[in-house]
């Protein structure tokens, strides 16, 4: 039995709790939040035996081996510098930090400390980016060439995110990391351009990146889609190879549901609840995770020094925009 404590507990990290309840073995032990009602109500929705607001009594108890931290990003370092002085392996949310330089403490910790350490990028365990990466792993496409991702999202949900660069940190970092994955190779440079549409902060942003390797990418992220259009989130991808080409498109998703109630566009990508069950992406990562836990292993998928580098890549999106000039890493 894995025992495991969730750090943070909005909604994401409510939906690591249903994510780890419905994996076999795991047994959500701990929750801790800085609002005791927050963590009162939470442990008695999932008959979690254990909460607190303090995140040195959740790294202290015995009854934890593995903690996600879920919290804002700009909260990672604390807890999880905490944790692992205690010797609890680490799942941390993507991004890893708010900055490259306490991602990197944050590696350098877990690494001194002998923990297992797992950056949160789910989008490599999202099944039409795993199949995708599969296929490029077997020669289908040829070579690759150049990759192209699109992100955007609804403008109501820009405020919530108005403490950081919302279209770097928050749909970036997920397009930043896939094109490195799927393109086999680093970001060297990125030259990058922003608008400010519809606040006084940058709403839309576009990325031209080159990878050590020569593969060039474009990714395109926005928080401009109006509630109207009916669309929730507009995602895509292309791979283009010397032998073909090969597309996602993941606007609508596999499910569209049009009733006299509205439109409905249930998420089976990332969560895919049914019949009071959990699947997606999310159960996939947190199953890699707590079998690398449990059989004393790194994981394979994922490095942790690939969420270092996803956080540098975004910072150098940032200043190339601000700037004006392509930015080298």
């Amino acid at each position: 039995m894995i025992r495991v404590g969730v750090v943070g507990l909005g909604s994401f990290g409510e939906a690591h709790i249903q994510a780890y309840q419905s994996l076999p073995g795991v047994e959500v032990a701990a929750v801790c939040s800085r609002s005791p009602e927050r963590v009162r109500a939470v442990c008695a929705q999932y008959g979690i035996p254990r909460g607190s607001t303090s995140w040195d009594e959740i790294a202290a108890w015995d009854g934890v081996d593995a903690v996600s931290i879920t919290t804002a990003d700009h909260e990672h370092l604390g807890p999880v510098l905490i944790a692992a002085n205690a010797g609890k392996h680490l799942f941390v949310e993507k991004p890893m930090a708010s900055t490259s330089a306490e991602a990197a403490e944050i590696v350098h910790a877990a690494a001194a400390a002998r923990v297992i350490l797992m950056p949160g990028h789910i989008l490599r365990y999202a099944a039409p980016y795993a199949a995708l990466k599969e296929r490029i792993e077997q020669g289908a496409l040829g070579e690759v060439v150049s990759l192209y991702a699109r992100r955007n999202r609804l403008q109501r949900f820009f405020e919530n995110y108005a403490r950081v660069h919302a279209p770097a940190f928050v749909s970036l970092i997920h397009d930043i990391d896939i094109v490195s994955w799927l393109g086999g190779s680093r970001v060297r440079s990125v030259r990058a351009r922003q608008r400010a549409v519809l606040s006084d902060q940058p709403d839309a942003l576009w990325s031209t990146i080159e990878l050590e390797n020569g593969v060039l990418a474009h990714i395109e992220s926005t928080w401009l889609l109006p509630e109207q259009g009916g669309v929730g989130t507009d995602d895509a991808l292309e791979a283009l190879g010397t032998k073909g080409k090969a597309s996602l498109n993941l606007a609508e998703g596999p499910l569209v549901v049009r009733t006299t109630a509205g439109v409905e566009y249930p998420d089976l990508l990332y969560e895919a609840p049914a019949f009071g069950e959990r699947g997606g992406a999310l159960v996939a990562e947190l199953s890699d995770f707590v079998r690398c836990v449990a059989e004393g292993r790194a994981p394979t998928r994922i490095q942790p020094d690939d969420g270092v580098w996803a956080v540098r890549a975004v910072e150098a999106a940032v200043r190339s925009a601000e700037c004006g000039e392509e930015v080298t890493l």
